[in-house]
């Protein structure tokens, strides 16, 4: 179960580093930085201090318990957006795209710290290597990913046939990520292991042909489609209901909903001076709130370690972040699905006719330089994307 659970995150991985965007983000500038981090890591500390003092956690798995619960969720907000851009709503100020650039990077930043807080408990080393440690799984992570993805330019080697080509590529980024991320957890770093596969994705597709990049991309996504169930259900069964006392409930509950109330507010402020008015403030924030895939894949993580490595404490202590995990994706999922459904229409601004018929040749542009990054993060995008132009033109 833990070895298919790793699978599962090896996939999604791979999906996130393909879909980051670095000119997206160089267009944007701050905002997608401010937008990605800052409600993230506010959210995270949050927790972990709520963590502590309600739940009676230590610190760093408090943290840990912080960095599961604060990442967004690129499968819910990605495809709610798409529609509302292809409506026309928020795309005369880039909302849409603004939140769908600034997802995997949320995902990213998350994903590390997860990964750097749980190597931090399980650590036997000194002390003066605990307090390195992060810092040495960031440069280590980073360094290995883009040193294997440099290698994925040229190996496999160019085949004749363009389907060899894409195959080789999809076994080389599974077999190289598999092998991080199992052999960083061997060595007790597996932060490192986390953010190498997240790397070397993405310096991978910087050198290939879009087309290519896209192919791999589509093929990620569909292994995605039988991955993410299994992840999903190998995470329900290893619930104990025993453990879902109501007092345990509530307590872990009162913890997300604080914790959900500072990612709210810091998301409003962090998008000031892009240009937004109060009801499109007030639209962002919301569309930062579902949770699911990375609770998914990273959320028994810690439970699997402590089973392999830790202390009984240290087990019971896994479980409670693995079985707040999955009552964050119930929760937040569909609320958050919701709350971005209703409120689009009626807090973006809604392009008229004369500003949609300005709009199809920069909307048609920004879809293809945002391909790369969306294919990645929502399989049926392709569809979206080809239609954007006649479902634009069908609302004029």
């Amino acid at each position: 179960s833990s070895a298919m659970r790793s699978v599962a995150l090896v996939i999604i991985l791979l999906r996130a580093g393909l879909g980051l965007d670095p000119g997206v983000l160089k267009r944007a500038k701050f905002v997608i930085l401010r937008l990605a981090f800052l409600p993230c890591l506010c959210e995270a500390t949050v927790d972990a201090i709520l963590a502590k003092f309600i739940l009676d956690m230590p610190w760093a798995w408090g943290f840990t318990l912080g960095f599961v619960i604060a990442a967004v969720s690129p499968a819910v907000v990605v495809p709610q957006l798409l529609h509302l851009q292809d409506n026309g709503y928020g795309v005369e100020k880039g909302v849409p795209t603004l939140v769908i650039a600034s997802a995997s990077f949320d995902d990213v930043l998350a994903i590390s710290g997860f990964g750097i807080a749980l190597g931090l408990i399980f650590s036997k080393s000194s002390l003066a290597l605990n307090i390195a440690r992060g810092p040495l799984e960031l440069v280590g992570g980073i360094g290995g990913g883009a040193i294997a993805g440099v290698v994925s330019w040229f190996l496999p080697s160019y085949e004749k046939k363009k389907s060899h080509l894409h195959r080789n590529r999809v076994a080389f980024l599974l077999f190289a990520g598999l092998t991080a991320v199992f052999g960083t957890r061997r060595v007790h770093f597996t932060g490192a292991g986390a953010l190498g596969v997240l790397t070397m994705a993405f310096v991978a597709g910087r050198k290939w042909l879009p087309e290519d990049k896209k192919t791999v991309a589509r093929t990620m996504a569909l292994l995605w489609h039988f991955a993410q169930p299994m992840l999903f259900g190998l995470i329900g069964a290893e619930i104990e209901s025993s453990s879902l006392t109501e007092s345990y409930v509530g307590k872990a509950i009162g913890v997300l909903a604080l914790g959900m109330s500072v990612r709210v507010t810091v998301s409003f402020f962090s998008v000031l001076g892009y240009g937004l008015n109060l009801r499109e403030r007030i639209f962002v924030a919301l569309a930062w709130l579902p949770k699911a895939t990375v609770q998914a894949a990273v959320g028994s993580i810690a439970w699997d370690t402590a089973k392999q490595e830790g202390t009984k404490e240290e087990e019971r202590l896994g479980l409670m972040v693995l079985t707040i995990a999955v009552l964050v994706i119930v929760i937040t999922a569909p609320i958050g699905s919701l709350a971005i459904f209703f409120s689009g229409p009626r807090l973006l601004k809604k392009a008229n006719s004369m500003q949609l018929d300005e709009e199809v040749s920069l909307a048609a542009s920004n879809n293809r330089d945002r391909n790369q990054h969306t294919d990645s993060a929502m399989p049926a995008e392709n569809n979206l994307n080809s239609n954007a132009p006649q479902m634009l033109e069908s609302g004029v």
